[in-house]
Parts: structure tokens; sequence; C-alpha cells
């Protein structure tokens, strides 16, 4: 009888509150880490969005760049090296494992080749703008549900 009363009133309670406690340091725990890679994520994805910003204003004004009136030199050699620039950032934020990602590098790369071709058609370069925008819509939309389900 005695053995019993031990184990009810002092092992089994303290077992259990100790259950409780580990369970309640995990959870905690993994809301933490969740909550710092979904802060993490959310920068990156501003990150990214401004940089891909930032890339197509930079087509368009090398495009006039190229017309014969409007050329300064200076000012051309500043803007390509910020086009070459957000290039290569965007290159290194994506994931270069996701199929979206592998697309959005596909039309930076024909848009690249094409921006500083002088006899480039300049309605292809603002449709691959326009397919530019879509998928970096869609992968936008892809992390912002990673962000939201804490994935």
């Amino acid at each position: 009888m005695e053995v019993v009363n031990y184990w009810t009133m002092y092992v089994i309670p303290i077992s259990i509150q100790l259950l409780i406690a580990g369970t309640t340091l995990y959870v905690v725990r993994r809301q933490i880490i969740n909550a710092g890679v979904t802060q993490f994520r959310q920068q990156w994805i501003d990150n990214l969005r401004n940089t891909l910003s930032d890339y197509c204003s930079l087509v368009r004004s090398i495009m006039l760049m190229w017309d014969p009136t409007n050329r300064d030199e200076n000012k051309a050699l500043v803007l390509y090296k910020d086009f070459e620039q957000a290039k290569f950032k965007i290159n290194m934020l994506i994931n270069p494992n996701e199929k979206d990602h592998i697309e959005l590098v596909r039309i930076i790369e024909i848009i690249h080749k094409d921006t500083t071709d002088p006899l480039r058609e300049d309605l292809k370069v603002n449709k691959l703008l326009g397919e530019l925008t879509k998928c970096s819509q869609k992968i936008f939309k892809t992390e912002w549900n990673r962000v939201r389900d804490g994935d």
C-alpha cells in the first residue's frame, strides 16, 4: 500500500510535470526557430522583389541609352554596371534547384543578351519583361505561401 501511495503521490505527478515541461520547451523552441526562418524568408522575398524591380528599370533605361541622340557615355557606364550588378544579385538570391527559379534565370539571360544588343527588337524585350514579371509573381506567391504556412 505504501509503494502505491509513494508512486501516486510523487513519481507519477513529477513525471507528468516533467513531460509537460519538456513538451512545452520543444514547442516553444520550434516556434522561435520558425519565427526566425519566416522573418528571414520575408526579407529574402523583399530583397529579390526590389532587385528584380531595379533590374527591369535598368533594362528600360539601357534601351533608351541606345538612342544616339540620347547617349551619354558616363551615364551608360554607370547604368551598365548597375545592370550587371542586379543580374548577379538575382542569380545569388534565387534557388537554382527550383523550376520557377530556373525559368527566371533563363528569362533574365535572354533579356540581358537582347538588351545589350544594339540591333535588338524592343517589342521582344518588352514581352520578355512581361514574362519576367509573371514568373517572379509566381515565385513570390509560392514563397508567400511558405511564409504563411510556416514552412
